[in-house]
């Protein structure tokens, strides 16, 4: 997310037979990991269909920013707890400037030994053009996984290792 986007957040309470769960309510509480006090702050929820709340929060600036979702009955039982993070990121340079910068790239080549290639080029022949085009074949070497004993037995102990242990725990 960017700074000054507003991030929508939902949160569903279900109940025992995952059902929505009836005259529930949620807390919504953000807290900045670089903020100072490590308070968190309360947001506003609403509840927009049986058992799902929603809630807005727009950060001003950049971090992680950590998300608890808290569910309480009617009576205030806890129902449940659901926390997560959220990054926000200010657009890189690269993003808010995609633009192919020619001299740049050339510089970089130059630099490096490398070459710029431009879209409309034939660059399937350019990087082709001075390798090697045959190599010599100083050896074989054949490995048979499959044909290895060891393998065998290994995997047939782990097989019937795990059969008898679930039909001496009842198919677990």
């Amino acid at each position: 997310y960017d700074p000054g986007m507003t991030v929508g957040l939902r949160c569903a309470v279900l109940d025992e037979e995952y059902r929505p769960a009836a005259n529930a309510s949620v807390r919504f509480d953000i807290r900045s990991r670089s903020g100072s006090g490590g308070r968190p702050q309360a947001l506003p929820s609403a509840e927009v269909s049986p058992g799902v709340f929603t809630a807005d929060f727009t950060p001003e600036s950049g971090g992680a920013w950590d998300l608890s979702c808290k569910a309480a009955s009617a009576d205030g039982r806890a129902i449940g707890e659901s926390t997560s993070v959220i990054v926000v990121d200010p657009l890189g340079s690269e993003r808010k400037d995609p633009r192919v910068h020619n001299e740049l790239l050339r510089r970089l080549a130059d630099r490096s030994g490398g070459k710029v290639l431009s879209p409309d080029q034939d660059w399937l022949s350019t990087l082709s053009r001075g390798r090697e085009t045959g190599y010599e074949v100083v050896g074989r070497q054949v490995e048979r996984l499959w044909d290895n004993a060891l393998l065998m037995v290994v995997a047939t102990l782990l097989l019937s290792g795990e059969w008898l242990l679930r039909r001496r725990w009842g198919g677990l």
